[in-house]
């Protein structure tokens, strides 16, 4: 994979992992009630969190997850978030899937690939750890893996999306975890993300 160059260098990255982990810590991602193959587009533009606070140079969002990975109890707990963050100034959306996890084993780098409209993408990431949490003789950190994305590459994929096919964004991390997202969440990510924008001043409207 290629870095996404385009952004506001790695401040909004930065804001996404920030506000991935007040959603997480809060456990305030939603889960439907209808199976994921018959979401909608408008259902994840209509069920995703924004979070328009004035002190922030960012408008950040988070669509509804359509379904939970299975867990025991917190210690084993793994999620998939599609984020993005928009630049009050620019315009300009950073966008990113977030994996966290609860591991035994925490990793410094992985190497992540992902679909791309040119083919598979491939890039190395440093991974971010919490801290150390022990319940008797088990103790776990809270992994996470951020994998920036272009606009322009969930555009496309958002484009492709048809209410006759359930049809995926596949993404692997190390050898061990293959992820997906559906193209009705991009679609739901990109309507949010464009009605962001027309919240801003005129200057940022064309941004992407």
């Amino acid at each position: 994979m290629q870095r996404n160059v385009f952004l506001l260098s790695i401040a909004p990255l930065r804001w996404v992992s920030v506000f991935l982990l007040a959603v997480l810590m809060s456990a305030c991602a939603s889960k439907s009630a209808k199976p994921p193959a018959d979401l909608t587009p408008e259902h994840y533009a209509k069920t995703t969190t924004v979070t328009p606070r004035p002190d922030q140079d960012a408008i950040h969002l988070n669509t509804e997850k359509g379904f939970e990975e299975p867990y025991e109890d917190n210690r084993h707990y793994r999620g998939t978030y599609l984020l993005a963050a928009v630049d009050r100034k620019s315009g300009k959306a950073a966008i990113g899937v977030d994996f966290m996890q609860m591991t035994e084993t925490p990793r410094t780098k992985v190497v992540v690939t992902y679909d791309a409209p040119e083919g598979m993408m491939r890039q190395t990431i440093y991974v971010k750890s919490g801290r150390r949490l022990c319940r008797e003789n088990d103790c776990r950190v809270l992994e996470s893996i951020s994998i920036p994305l272009k606009e322009s590459l969930v555009r496309h994929y958002a484009k492709l999306y048809s209410p006759n096919l359930a049809t995926h964004w596949t993404y692997r991390i190390g050898d061990d975890y293959t992820g997906e997202i559906s193209y009705a969440e991009m679609a739901g990510l990109i309507e949010s993300i464009d009605r962001a924008r027309k919240s801003l001043p005129s200057s940022a409207h064309g941004a992407e």
